[in-house]
């Protein structure tokens, strides 16, 4: 969450009475200036997968049929589209990590994690599906999205080869009207 917090900041927070959880509160969002960020990571998939239900990203990321939480090579991908067609897997990330002029930046920190995703989505690709990597853009203030090289060289490597393979990569902008959020439009990934 780096640049996104700071103190005297507006945030609004869910609350849950699970007894289970360490805190009571999750914080959902919060606003730097004008612009308004999007800060649990979690609701990265619920907007995509409400976008793609309402058919908002476009014809090849559109499916009555999803399916959540795909096990894959001892891993598992966000969703499987294409019921009984060819299969679409889909890995969300959500970017927040914003630098001058508008740059989103994703990792925000290192991730072997999305390392091993990205080389799923490959896999899927070799296997003859479609593969995209979705970004969920929850920073009202970023207008373009770049692989973070200076935070996670293995990382910006690793999409620049799934690129080159076959999976496909784009981004798409939440906006917020506490307590709402919804994908409002796409905007350019940048991969050099």
């Amino acid at each position: 969450m780096t640049g996104c917090i700071e103190v005297g900041a507006d945030v609004w927070l869910s609350h849950s009475d699970d007894p289970a959880r360490r805190t009571q509160f999750t914080l959902e969002l919060t606003r730097l200036g004008k612009h308004m960020i999007g800060l649990n990571t979690h609701n990265a998939n619920r907007l995509i997968e409400d976008a793609i239900r309402k058919k908002k990203l476009g014809a090849d990321l559109h499916d009555d049929e999803i399916e959540r939480e795909i096990a894959f090579n001892g891993g598992r991908l966000d969703f499987k589209l294409g019921g009984s067609k060819r299969p679409h897997f889909i890995e969300v990330k959500s970017v927040t990590l914003m630098t001058d002029q508008g740059a989103g930046w994703f990792p925000d920190a290192k991730s072997d994690r999305a390392v091993k995703h990205l080389n799923h989505l490959v896999s899927c690709v070799e296997r003859g599906a479609k593969a995209t990597l979705l970004f969920c853009v929850q920073h009202g203030g970023i207008q373009v999205v770049r692989p973070a090289e200076f935070i996670h060289p293995e990382y910006a490597q690793a999409l620049k080869r799934a690129v080159s393979l076959g999976v496909s990569c784009r981004a798409f902008k939440a906006t917020f009207r506490p307590p709402y959020g919804w994908i409002s439009r796409e905007i350019k990934v940048e991969i050099p």
